[in-house]
C-alpha cells in the first residue's frame, strides 16, 4: 500500500470513518467488522475475504457493491486479468478503494 495512504491509516479518527464507508458500501461488513479493531490493512482483509466470496453468489447484492464502491468496468476487466483467485483480488481492490475515497476526503481536510 502507498505510504501516503498509510499515514491516515495510524490515526483513530481515519480508521473510524474508514470502518462507517466499508459498512455503508458492503452489505454485511459491519457484522463482519463486529467488535474488530482495524488494526491492519490484512486483517480487514482477511474478514472481508469471505464476506466478498459470499457476496459474489448473489449478482444483485454483489452489483449494488460494486456500484457504491465505484470500480468501473476498466478497473473489473483489469483485476479479472491479474493472477490470483478472484475473490481475493476483487477483495484487495474493493479495499483499497474505499480505503482510497476516506483517504481523499481526509486530504482536503
Amino acid at each position: 500500500m502507498d505510504n501516503d495512504l498509510l499515514k491516515y491509516f495510524e490515526r483513530r479518527e481515519f480508521k473510524k470513518d474508514l470502518r462507517f464507508q466499508l459498512e455503508k458500501d458492503i452489505e454485511g461488513a459491519k457484522a463482519a467488522l463486529h467488535s474488530f479493531e482495524m488494526d491492519s490493512f490484512e486483517q480487514i482483509y482477511n474478514l472481508l475475504l469471505p464476506l466478498m466470496d459470499e457476496c459474489m453468489k448473489d449478482s444483485t447484492r454483489w452489483m449494488r457493491i460494486i456500484n457504491r464502491v465505484d470500480l468501473n468496468e476498466r478497473q473489473l476487466k483489469n483485476i479479472s486479468r491479474m493472477e490470483g483467485s478472484y475473490a481475493e483480488k476483487i477483495t484487495k481492490a474493493i479495499l483499497m478503494r474505499v480505503f482510497q475515497k476516506v483517504a481523499l476526503r481526509w486530504s482536503n481536510k
